[in-house]
């Protein structure tokens, strides 16, 4: 499982010299000044609340809105300043409120229509955020941040052409800013945009060529694109910027996996899971090399420890139920397919893994169904075009069978299954020597072709 970093924040800090720390880079931020005011004691001390951090910066917030010193303009960034806070604490609810009682105050104050926005992102609550985000671009339609944060909303709408419109706006008004080209880099990623997420990605590290996340993103890419080379080069350039940046570490096990280097993948992900024991995707990669390298008790030993982790994980349902396939251990791996069918209902390959294995198990009506679904999501494979074959041809619908192995034929002319499958098809329509043409030419490409099928069932 390879994962991206994520961000493109765009909440406004009130503190002076300090930048949130996501996933994502920085964006521009701004200072909040308090005017007009003598300086006070330490209690009730503004500058405390809005250069301290944590507690103190809390405690002084709190006193100095308690004093009764502060009005407009002045109380309003002092709640303002309570609420970052409790963002950067993960209280998000604490920090809407304060964001909401700045706002009361001073309802055109748009940092802090701008950090509700963000607030409201984190929360889940996009539409909450556009409004806030929406209601600042009106007060100040040059409000780089709030164009990256309404763009960030949409983003997780899925809606890919607002999104995108906000993050141009944004990089319109500031041509250097990071965390518009980190959000359009991810709509892009997530639409399957490959050359423009590259593009977004270069951009970024044009400006930073030490940015880590952007470097492991970019690197996620090329390995989406299976160009392994470049991918490892970027998960290299990340990990030599941070030697503990797990998530290119585990990216990188997931490459070595993909070029057959189970070794190399193995060094990777046991480095990443000594930094975060409890990082569940490590456990799959490292799971993945142990099967790669036919230690299938390891592997699965690693998928349940992943499970255990991270129960939602399709990916670790997906691995061991492929451990389990490996092992002929059908009714476990049918059970755990059918979790990762369950758990990611969109991703072809699980549909056609159990579609293979209840057609193994010798449950047809279902595998059909399984097989269904998969060509509906990815509507020209030959592998599943192949499944769906030995089910008809275990079904005994001989014509479906060799309509479906036709179809996987056309796409990869020497996939010795369904030449196999094909040879047996028609024979048992009454085509003898049509059939023994095939099943010749699929022994001459893998001489166990017949065994395997008979371990399935069909001779």
């Amino acid at each position: 499982m390879v994962r991206a970093s994520k961000g493109a924040d765009s909440t406004a800090s009130p503190h002076a010299g300090v930048r949130m720390l996501r996933m994502s880079a920085g964006a521009a931020f701004l200072i909040v000044a308090i005017s007009g005011v003598s300086r006070p004691a330490a209690a009730d001390d503004p500058e405390t609340c809005r250069k301290a951090d944590g507690p103190i910066s809390v405690t002084a917030c709190t006193d100095a809105i308690a004093s009764g010193k502060f009005q407009g303009r002045d109380l309003a960034a002092l709640y303002l300043n309570r609420g970052f806070v409790a963002s950067k604490l993960n209280d998000l609810d604490r920090a809407i409120q304060d964001y909401s009682e700045s706002l009361k105050i001073d309802p055109q104050y748009t940092i802090a229509l701008n950090n509700r926005c963000a607030a409201y992102i984190r929360k889940r609550e996009p539409d909450l955020a556009i409004q806030d985000c929406s209601k600042a671009i009106s007060l100040n339609s040059s409000y780089v941040n709030a164009y990256i944060s309404r763009g960030n909303a949409y983003r997780q709408k899925n809606d890919s052409a607002l999104a995108l419109g906000d993050y141009q706006r944004a990089t319109e008004l500031d041509k250097s800013s990071i965390a518009a080209l980190f959000g359009a880099a991810l709509v892009y990623s997530s639409d399957e945009n490959y050359g423009s997420a590259l593009t977004a990605y270069n951009g970024i590290i044009s400006v930073d060529e030490r940015n880590v996340p952007a470097l492991n993103n970019r690197g996620l890419i090329y390995l989406r694109m299976r160009d392994f080379d470049h991918a490892i080069q970027d998960f290299s350039a990340a990990i030599n910027l941070d030697p503990n940046y797990v998530f290119a570490l585990n990216n990188r096990c997931s490459v070595y996996n993909s070029k057959n280097d189970p070794d190399s993948a193995l060094k990777d992900c046991d480095r990443a899971i000594q930094l975060d024991p409890k990082y569940s995707n490590a456990y799959v990669g490292r799971g993945r090399a142990y099967r790669l390298k036919g230690q299938l008790d390891r592997a699965i030993e690693d998928y349940d420890q992943a499970i255990n982790l991270n129960p939602k994980s399709a990916i670790a349902f997906f691995g061991r139920a492929f451990a389990y396939n490996q092992m002929h251990e059908y009714v476990r791996s049918i059970d755990d397919y059918s979790k990762a069918a369950e758990l990611n209902p969109k991703d072809p390959e699980t549909w056609n893994n159990l579609c293979w294995d209840l057609a193994i198990g010798n449950q047809l009506e279902k595998a059909l169904s399984a097989c269904d679904r998969s060509l509906e999501l990815r509507p020209n494979d030959a592998g599943t075009f192949d499944s769906r074959g030995l089910v008809n041809l275990k079904s005994g619908n001989w014509a479906g069978a060799i309509a479906d192995y036709n179809s996987a034929l056309r796409i990869r002319p020497k996939y010795d299954s369904s030449l196999y499958g094909r040879g047996l098809a028609k024979q048992k329509s009454g085509d003898p020597d049509g059939g023994d043409a095939d099943i010749k030419a699929a022994k001459a490409i893998r001489s166990e072709i017949a065994e395997d099928f008979k371990g399935m069932g069909v001779q």
